[in-house]
């Protein structure tokens, strides 16, 4: 089974200890199995970065976390679309996930999962997601499809 590489947006605005705890989240689940995990974190103009920065330094997440400044505050699609981009340019992951600041990483799909995904062209992956936590649902639904 290859390494499945999962990248991830977080978009942050005035809301640099929720981001930290959601990388926290996301930390603890970053090595499940051949699951490669990288995170490009964007402060969507609002000053969150030196907090969030600092973080990444005093925790050692350096690695695999990227945070991002907007050069201004356009949005949560613009935040998004400035990650996406960095992304990018750091080479085309197997996935992307967008999440929010406030969520919470409940557990690690396997990377049999993440497989079984990446046998279907041109799909997204759902997922569930509440204020706090959030749930990979094993299947694919026709409202999540990539353009």
């Amino acid at each position: 089974m290859n390494d499945i590489e999962v990248a991830v947006v977080i978009v942050s605005y005035q809301s640099a200890e929720l981001a930290i705890e959601c990388l926290k989240s996301l930390h603890a689940e970053r090595d499940a199995g051949n699951l490669r995990l990288r995170v490009v974190l964007v402060d969507n103009a609002s000053g969150d970065l030196p907090q969030i920065a600092q973080a990444v330094e005093r925790m050692g997440w350096s690695s695999w976390v990227t945070p991002v400044l907007a050069p201004k505050n356009g949005g949560f699609a613009y935040g998004n679309n400035l990650g996406i981009r960095h992304i990018y340019e750091q080479g085309r992951p197997d996935y992307i996930y967008l999440l929010n600041p406030d969520t919470r990483c409940a557990r690690a799909p396997s990377a049999r999962s993440w497989d079984s995904w990446k046998a279907i062209p041109r799909s997204a992956l759902p997922a569930a997601a509440s204020r706090r936590k959030m749930a990979v649902i094993g299947r694919l639904h026709s409202g999540f499809r990539a353009w």
